[in-house]
């Protein structure tokens, strides 16, 4: 498996059609932003924004690339917490 130290080498790399965005919260927007400029399906983790104009920047973004584009909590789908409910 090939690594990459700056994820831009990553996105720009021919054959990727989809990134996972797993890395620090801070993180995420500009990579988000980043991946759907060269056509490139997103899953990013929670937290998407660390304000109200990267949010903003976000719901402007996608519509715009064509591509998908999908908040999630991975949490949520690791067998061990299907059972865990909130009293």
């Amino acid at each position: 498996m090939k690594t990459y130290v700056d994820y831009h080498d990553l996105l720009a790399q021919q054959g990727i059609d989809a990134i996972v965005i797993a890395s620090p919260d801070h993180h995420h927007f500009p990579i988000m932003a980043a991946a759907l400029a060269p056509s490139k399906d997103v899953y990013q983790e929670k937290t998407l924004s660390h304000s109200l104009e990267e949010s903003q920047n976000e719901i402007r973004a996608a519509p715009q690339s064509h591509h998908k584009r999908q908040p999630g909590s991975p949490r949520r789908h690791w067998i061990d917490m299907q059972g865990v409910q909130v009293a």
